[in-house]
């Protein structure tokens, strides 16, 4: 009980399971998963499958690419947003791969977070899952990169992430998190061998 200007308040201490703990939390990542891949679904059936520097063009987003020094010193990228306009800022410093991975990433700041993008920079972009618009931004870029079809044949003819990364050509990491996409989308058949561990784009 707690008395405030003669008035009683009853406070009652309402028990939460560990189930409903991982419930909403299983939740939670669900609806970043699905608002991921949806997004990406309708830029695709607007704009088409095009690469992220023509889709950065096509919704007007500005990207600077230039030579910034090493990642290990520098930053991989970052996107903002100046007198309304977002800009996206690429170092070209990194392999083109992982220049792909991080304009993907950066892009999806702008169409998901639009409103947040700050000027901060940073030598790593995070997949840690706590931090929900680094998480959600990865999402995007695996789900924009990496093609449903080529995913399930490679996992039909028995290969493991790992040799579906080499394959394709882009991290583990990535691949895991286009998996859990696809097991959003009704492939339960997929296995995820392991968590996501988060900043891989810092490597």
């Amino acid at each position: 009980k707690a008395y405030k200007n003669n008035c009683i308040f009853h406070f009652f201490v309402i028990p939460v399971s560990f189930y409903q703990i991982i419930k909403r939390t299983v939740m939670a990542e669900v609806l970043l998963v699905r608002t991921s891949a949806h997004a990406v679904a309708f830029l695709k059936q607007e704009y088409g499958d095009i690469s992220p520097m023509a889709l950065a063009h096509s919704k007007g987003i500005l990207v600077d690419a230039q030579h910034y020094g090493n990642i290990q010193e520098s930053f991989r990228g970052f996107a903002i947003q100046l007198h309304g306009k977002l800009h996206i800022t690429l170092n070209l410093d990194q392999d083109e791969v992982m220049q792909q991975v991080c304009l993907a990433h950066e892009l999806g700041h702008c169409i998901l977070h639009p409103y947040s993008a700050d000027a901060r920079s940073f030598t790593s972009l995070s997949l840690d899952n706590t931090s929900t618009t680094e998480y959600e931004a990865s999402l995007f870029a695996a789900e924009y990169l990496i093609n449903d079809n080529d995913i399930l044949a490679l996992c039909h003819d028995g290969y493991s992430v790992q040799q579906i990364a080499c394959s394709l050509g882009y991290p583990v990491e990535l691949i895991v998190l286009k998996v859990k996409l696809l097991l959003c989308k009704g492939y339960s058949e997929l296995r995820l061998p392991f968590e996501v561990h988060g900043d891989f784009l810092g490597n």
